[in-house]
């Protein structure tokens, strides 16, 4: 992966003129399983990020089992305007995974996916080794 993948440019490029929000959550988690223990620790959770919010899938879903904060943190500003549209409630934060404004411990429920193959391997790596 080039290290362009981790860049404004590479989003813009690949999502900045289509990018789909569908609703179901079977796009986003695909084990029955997992989603249910999700639900479970949802409804305690006061905060929940998603992390590479896209179109906003995960976020709509969540916000069906919850009553918690939404915060979305997305860098794709085409996928920022879809997920207010899906989720008007939910807080967008346009910010690169890897480097938000977030405080360690600041919020309930993180949750991220179908981002960890946009990210560049070699930042990604960095920073599980910084942990």
């Amino acid at each position: 992966m080039t290290s362009e993948a981790g860049t404004r440019s590479y989003f813009d490029k690949n999502y900045g003129k289509s990018f789909g929000s569908p609703k179901h959550i079977r796009f986003v988690i695909y084990d029955e399983e997992i989603w249910e223990s999700c639900i479970e620790l949802l409804k305690l959770a006061r905060i929940v990020v998603d992390f590479g919010s896209g179109g906003g899938t995960l976020l709509y879903n969540i916000a069906q089992k919850t009553e918690a904060l939404l915060v979305g943190i997305e860098q794709a500003d085409h996928a920022i305007a879809q997920s207010l549209d899906l989720v008007p409630s939910m807080n967008a934060v346009k910010s690169d995974v890897l480097s938000t404004s977030l405080k360690n411990e600041s919020t309930d429920f993180a949750l991220s996916t179908m981002v960890i193959e946009h990210i560049d391997d070699r930042i990604l790596f960095q920073r599980f080794t910084e942990c």
